[in-house]
């Protein structure tokens, strides 16, 4: 701290107090200490007895970093000037007194707004200081006035003011910033994706395949499909490891459904291996298929077209779920004949009016669900809504509804009769 210039030339002459006297502070801008003041004002007036205790100490005017203070006591009232600086604050008092150092008035005012060994009092009207923010923004602060002092506190609201709420940020330090962070991935104006592939009429069985998209400005959506299995190679850099897997397995589903059957009214015994492998393949998808954002269904027509792009407005944007349905039957009774067809639950909801276009899979408000088995698969296809009259259902429930009995659960709904 640097002695006060003023009181090392002025030891043996005086000046008024009128004439600003240069306090000099620690190393904290705008903060002024006890042992500021007990090393450079003179002793004689830190120990006066001159009878002046400030009961009131107001703010007159703040221009800039000069502040005007009001005194009084029982018979005095007195103003002082302070120049503030970071460094150094300057005090003057009107009542003209000759001193070494400073009047009684500033002398006793200082040691009133000391009541600890420093005070804030005047960085608060500092430039920074919350004091000059809140006359400048006054609805964001709560103003508290005392005989000594006037302070002012953040209002409670959701947001935090910087540097003068309470809050966590103030506990940020440069070592948060060395923590690990995340390596930035590069922005690409393309994107790999997936798609369900389906057929006509069930020519082939349902396989997936890899793809690529060109995206939109917003990074939102597909402006352009890329042909098919663009993106696959590991040089492009498009997939995540388990993109990769997926490729893989979609890849060998597809050798798959090149050797079979589209449906299941053309299967035998002797494609039972191979369409295990590709249901297994389908469930070893599963997972994978179902964390992807951009899953897309598309019919595909003839095989020759996967060396062209997908056509945009065939390709309809989709999910898969990771429930797999349980499938009961209906036998409903309405009158003259019976209703029967499959029905299917997840989680105890029925999916009504779920689409079966494709072995393997069902829809629903383009959401698809992996049937639970083979036999299931099997079953949905082949069974389908059945009309059955009452002189038809002795024959029907020996071919039909008793080998289905021994494996699912069949409901039974009678038709209540009609008032007349």
């Amino acid at each position: 701290m640097k002695t006060s210039e003023n009181f090392t030339n002025t030891t043996n002459n005086l000046h008024s107090s009128s004439e600003p006297f240069t306090l000099y502070l620690d190393d904290e801008p705008y903060i002024l200490t006890k042992s500021a003041i007990k090393e450079q004002l003179d002793p004689g007036i830190q120990r006066s007895k001159e009878a002046f205790w400030p009961s009131h100490i107001k703010l007159l005017s703040q221009s800039g970093q000069t502040l005007i203070l009001q005194l009084k006591d029982k018979k005095t009232v007195q103003q002082i000037t302070v120049l503030m600086e970071p460094d150094k604050l300057q005090f003057s008092c009107n009542c003209n007194t000759m001193v070494k150092t400073v009047c009684i008035h500033v002398c006793r005012t200082l040691s009133r707004l000391l009541p600890s060994n420093s005070t804030d009092y005047f960085e608060q009207y500092s430039p920074q200081g919350i004091g000059s923010i809140a006359v400048k923004h006054p609805a964001y602060f709560d103003k508290h006035t005392s005989s000594t002092f006037i302070t002012y506190s953040p209002k409670k609201r959701e947001e935090d003011i910087y540097r003068f709420s309470q809050t966590e940020l103030s506990y940020l330090t440069a070592d948060h910033f060395k923590l690990p962070a995340s390596t930035p991935k590069p922005i690409r104006d393309k994107e790999a994706l997936f798609i369900i592939l389906t057929s006509y009429r069930r020519e082939r069985l349902p396989a997936i395949i890899p793809c690529a998209g060109l995206l939109t400005k917003d990074r939102e959506g597909i402006k352009q499909f890329l042909p098919f299995l663009s993106g696959a190679d590991k040089k492009d850099g498009l997939m995540t490891g388990d993109q990769h897997q997926l490729t893989s397995l979609g890849l060998a589903m597809w050798k798959l459904v090149e050797k079979l059957p589209g449906s299941f009214r053309d299967i035998t015994a002797e494609h039972e291996e191979e369409l295990l492998q590709l249901f297994t393949l389908w469930e070893e998808a599963l997972p994978i298929l179902s964390r992807q954002q951009r899953l897309y269904s598309y019919r595909l027509g003839w095989v020759r077209d996967l060396k062209r792009p997908p056509h945009k407005q065939d390709m309809y944007s989709c999910r898969i779920s990771m429930e797999r349905p349980v499938l009961s039957f209906v036998l409903k009774d309405c009158g003259a004949c019976y209703h029967f067809y499959p029905e299917l639950h997840v989680r105890g909801k029925c999916l009504s009016g779920f689409l079966h276009n494709e072995p393997f899979i069902v829809s629903l408000n383009a959401v698809y669900y992996l049937l639970s088995s083979l036999r299931d698969a099997a079953l949905v296809e082949l069974v389908e809504k059945q009309i059955v009259f009452k002189e038809q259902f002795a024959q029907f429930e020996q071919e039909i509804l008793a080998p289905i009995k021994a494996h699912y659960k069949v409901n039974l709904i009678t038709q209540k009769p009609k008032r007349k």
